[in-house]
């Protein structure tokens, strides 16, 4: 469809192309620009068809920076986007591997997600976790986030001895990417057995035991 048809003159297709050539920015929205939401959100289809931006879903489109424009962006780059506030990160071996104490490296990492899996994502492995609203409220980073997936099968996905976990996790507290106090009150919207595994994990970083709910 060309832009008259979509009823965006050219110079103001133009103007949207000029605007994406010359920003920083990688992430574009029919919001970003002026102009009728339908037209603009034609024109922007047309140039994800032409190749000059990449479709991440409805809506959301993508150009990377010089070097690979048209790469398609990383998940975490997608997801962080989605969820501004926190509360995602890897999940099963691909948690493993992000905190460094797992050497399993899965073909494609799922990404664990709070409340319900955003729609038309289908690149990008989701699981949904619907009652883990505390990951939310306390703006979980992607670090703890992994931390409390592997608590769902400690034992299955993480090969790296204690004393190397304890040194991984005390390094991510000291940097301030893992927060036991923001961990243990997320604990009260997860599971029973991963409450209990994170608890022992938290342990030599934290003060008292989580109180049962």
């Amino acid at each position: 469809m060309s832009s008259e048809k979509s009823g965006l003159n050219m110079s103001a297709a133009r103007a949207i192309r000029n605007q994406i050539a010359h920003s920083s920015r990688s992430f574009w929205e029919v919001r970003d620009f002026e102009g009728t939401p339908l037209s603009v959100a034609h024109e922007l289809s047309r140039l994800a068809a032409r190749g000059e931006l990449v479709r991440v879903r409805k809506g959301l489109y993508w150009r990377g920076g010089d070097a690979t424009p048209l790469l398609a962006p990383a998940s975490e780059l997608v997801l962080k986007r989605l969820y501004p506030d926190g509360g995602v990160g890897p999940a099963e071996w691909g948690a493993a591997t992000y905190l460094r104490i797992g050497t399993q490296i899965p073909r494609r990492v799922v990404w664990a997600v709070p409340g319900r899996a955003p729609s038309g994502l289908d690149k990008i492995p989701l699981v949904a976790r619907t009652g883990a609203w505390k990951r939310l409220v306390q703006r979980l980073t992607t670090d703890e986030v992994a931390l409390l997936e592997l608590g769902r099968a400690w034992n299955l996905w993480v090969d790296a001895s204690e004393d190397e976990v304890d040194a991984e996790i005390q390094r991510r507290v000291k940097t301030g990417r893992i927060r036991p106090v923001a961990v243990r009150d997320a604990l009260l919207t997860e599971p029973p057995a991963v409450r209990e595994s994170i608890e022992r994990v938290l342990a030599p970083f934290a003060g008292a035991k989580l109180v049962s709910a």
